[in-house]
């Protein structure tokens, strides 16, 4: 790996991670994460913005369902969930984030259920 990509690296990292710690509040500053998506997006284009709403959207989703529980997550939930985030990392599909929470809310609720 050269210096450049050393940088790019560094730079696609630094974005990413100030989107997720604007996600990740309580109460989720909207702006905020508007202005960090927009660096993701410029930095790494669409798709990595794609995926970075569906990782989030993802997460987002089952501490809902856990939190509505009342239960720790189970594994496998965790697994599945893993596992949808790598197919769209892997794949780079452009898949929406109503499409990616609704993946990560029927996988989480079939799991929460047991």
């Amino acid at each position: 790996m050269n210096a450049s990509e050393a940088n790019r690296d560094g730079k696609r990292e630094s974005a990413l991670m100030k989107f997720g710690a604007a996600m990740t509040k309580l109460s989720v500053d909207v702006q905020g994460a508007q202005s960090a998506l927009e660096e993701v997006k410029k930095i790494g284009g669409m798709e990595l913005a794609v995926e970075a709403v569906a990782v989030a959207g993802a997460f987002g989703c089952m501490t809902k369902v856990v939190d509505a529980s009342g239960r720790k997550a189970p594994t496998k939930c965790g697994q599945m969930v893993m596992q949808v985030v790598l197919t769209l990392t892997k794949h780079r599909a452009v898949v929406g984030i109503v499409g990616a929470s609704v993946i990560a809310a029927i996988v989480a609720s079939k799991f929460a259920k047991r």
